[in-house]
């Protein structure tokens, strides 16, 4: 069913992360499909707005993230994104607004607290700049460490589980 909810969204992105740039351009058309399908598909107006970032087109990825923006106001990944395009734009201000809104919703977002710090610092605002990136080492720090317990925990129940069906019944 090529309606089927989802699922040129789900295609779309796996085309997109490919390390194949024909497949990679495929993406484009599965994701306006999503949208066509469902007009508030938030994360197809997203990754259009992204792909179009990636290939220069200020006005789509701008369009496009601000339509994902609208749809989902805290979605931290449109707003990060939307502030990257508006930082392109030079539109300063519009992109503090963005970034600030996104630490907001997620304080322990550790991109959205580097970009924040990195528009402090380009405004002259050090102390700001130097809390923000305080921050984000602390965030980037506990990511990396429950990373690693999450992998331990893995390799644990794989050996577990190899162990046990070494076991002798």
């Amino acid at each position: 069913n090529p309606h089927l909810p989802g699922a040129h969204m789900e295609l779309g992105e796996l085309l997109y992360n490919s390390t194949n740039e024909q497949l990679q351009a495929q993406a484009v058309p599965e994701f306006q499909a999503a949208i066509a399908d469902n007009p508030n598909d938030e994360k197809a107006h997203l990754m259009l707005g992204e792909a179009a970032a990636k290939r220069g087109d200020t006005k789509t990825a701008f369009t496009e993230d601000s339509r994902a923006v609208e749809l989902q106001p805290n979605d931290v990944d449109a707003l990060v994104e939307l502030g990257k395009v508006l930082m392109s734009m030079d539109e300063e201000a519009k992109a503090q607004e963005m970034f600030e809104h996104a630490v907001k919703a997620d304080p322990s977002n550790t991109v959205a607290r580097y970009r924040l710090s990195m528009l402090y610092r380009r405004q002259g605002k050090t102390a700001e700049a130097t809390q923000q990136m305080a921050d984000y080492k602390k965030y980037k720090d506990m990511q990396s460490k429950l990373e690693k317990i999450f992998h331990d925990m893995r390799v644990g129940s794989l050996q577990k589980s190899a162990d046990d069906q070494d076991e002798p019944r």
